[in-house]
Order: C-alpha cells, then sequence, then structure tokens
C-alpha cells in the first residue's frame, strides 16, 4: 500500500537520503527557502514530503515556490496511498483530537505521521509543545528544529 505513494528516494532526490522519510510542515520549508540552514539542511538530508494542506499554505507564499519544492525532490503526499490512510479511523482520531486548537494544517500534518511513522518536522514550537505536551499522542513523531 505505501508503494502506491512513496517513490524510492534515488527517484525523487537529488542528494544521498541520510534520515527516513519525513513530512515538513510550510513553516519549515518557508524558512529552509530563505536559506536558514536548519531547515534548509533537513530538506536536503533525505525523502521529504508535505501533505496537501501544508502544500497548499506554503504555495500561498508566492512565486518561486513551487521551484523550491521540485529543486529539492519535495513531494506532495497525495493520492489513492494517501487516500486510504486519510480514511483510516486512527487518522480521523487523531486528526479530530487536534483541529481545533491547531487547525487543519497542523491536524492532517500530525495524523498522517501518526499513520505512516514518518516524522513530523516544524519549526512551529507551539505545535510541537501542544503535541507532545498536551495531547501526549506516543504515537506521533515529531521533531521541531530551532530556529
Amino acid at each position: 500500500m505505501l508503494a502506491e505513494v512513496v517513490a524510492p528516494a534515488e527517484e525523487c532526490c537529488s542528494v544521498t537520503p541520510s534520515r527516513a522519510p519525513v513530512f515538513a510542515d510550510a513553516d519549515l520549508l518557508i524558512h529552509a527557502q530563505r536559506g536558514h540552514p536548519g531547515a534548509l539542511a533537513e530538506v536536503q538530508a533525505g525523502t521529504t514530503y508535505v501533505t496537501p494542506n501544508q502544500f497548499n499554505e506554503f504555495m500561498a507564499g508566492g512565486p518561486g515556490r513551487s521551484a523550491f519544492l521540485d529543486a529539492h525532490g519535495i513531494t506532495p503526499f497525495t493520492g489513492p496511498g494517501a487516500g486510504t490512510f486519510a480514511a483510516g479511523a486512527d487518522f480521523q482520531k487523531a486528526f479530530q483530537s487536534i483541529v481545533g486548537p491547531q487547525g487543519r494544517g497542523d491536524a492532517a500534518l500530525a495524523a498522517f505521521s501518526r499513520e505512516t511513522g514518518f516524522e513530523a518536522v516544524t519549526m512551529d514550537r507551539r505545535f510541537f509543545n501542544f503535541v507532545t505536551q498536551t495531547l501526549r499522542d506516543p504515537d506521533i513523531p515529531i521533531r521541531v528544529v530551532p530556529r
């Protein structure tokens, strides 16, 4: 099932992966595009996916963003396989527990991370703290890159 959605790193990325695939949030992508060393290193370290909501948030920032994603092999996580994950009961439970306080984009990011096991990587400490300290769901892999 996952093979329908996820292409091997050598097919989508121009760098040798040094970490497992991750989901990047829009905040991380914005900082990476602006040249933040930690954010840029993160997206270059291996396969990086972006959920549809985070993709839309990032793309709303103006021209040049699509070229940035392409240049770094950052791939939207879409298609039938992604839909299968999103339709699952555990995805919906995680989504519903986050959407109110954090919004749809962060809720979907965390739920996809929970379902795929791919770490969510963010620069939004508020979101990170919500997942790790308020929600305390050990099944949502998440990491924050310092600003």
